[in-house]
């Protein structure tokens, strides 16, 4: 594993307390989370696993990204409820020194833990690190009617969207849906946003 020096990491393991009274355990993915990843991916909705941008699913892309973990390309949290991953989020940057200063974010969260603020966290999370190394711009895609909670909560947390691309999905029988493309810049601008929040061990307290 390399590029841990990336980001500034002291902050976890984070023990958060959700709505429901619920105790998770945020931290970075290591490479002994293989199968409880993939337990977790497995456990999502087929539907919401087919417009995932890789088959997630499937062990050999699991066993992958967990043998092959790099911070300084792809740093991945991930929320455990009891030992088990119940949501994932990940900032992920370019190699290219010209897109260096940019990363995006993806987050799933398991069906019974959502509009609880997990993923509402994890996007925080991520955005506060990316913004103490230095990154400049996040975006998140999301296809619209699909996965309209990401959008809501990206929104809230300062992201304002930039792209409406028009039938860019596909589902399973061939319908189109567009996808939705949203920007948060850093730096100065993310410190003065009122929705940026300091996340402690008290009771997360979010709109979703």
């Amino acid at each position: 594993m390399v590029g841990i020096e990336t980001y500034n990491l002291a902050a976890f393991p984070l023990e958060l307390t959700l709505l429901d009274d619920t105790t998770v355990v945020i931290r970075p993915m290591t490479t002994e989370d293989e199968e409880r990843l993939l337990a977790f991916i497995q456990a999502l909705p087929e539907e919401e696993r087919f417009f995932m941008k890789e088959d997630a699913a499937s062990p050999l892309i699991v066993r992958q990204w967990v043998r092959e973990l790099d911070y300084s390309r792809a740093l991945p949290l991930l929320a455990l409820v009891d030992g088990d991953v119940v949501a994932g989020a990940t900032l992920v940057r370019s190699r290219g020194a010209a897109r260096r200063h940019v990363g995006e974010l993806c987050v799933q969260v398991h069906p019974d833990y959502r509009s609880l603020g997990l993923g509402t966290v994890l996007m925080h999370q991520l955005m506060v690190l990316a913004n103490e190394a230095g990154l400049q711009v996040l975006t998140l895609e999301a296809v619209a009617g699909k996965e309209d909670e990401a959008i809501r909560t990206a929104q809230w947390l300062g992201f304002t969207q930039v792209a409406h691309l028009k039938g860019a999905a596909k589902d399973p029988e061939g319908r189109k849906y567009d996808v939705v493309v949203v920007e948060a810049l850093l730096g100065k601008w993310y410190e003065w946003w009122p929705c940026r929040v300091s996340i402690s061990q008290a009771q997360v307290r979010f709109p979703w």
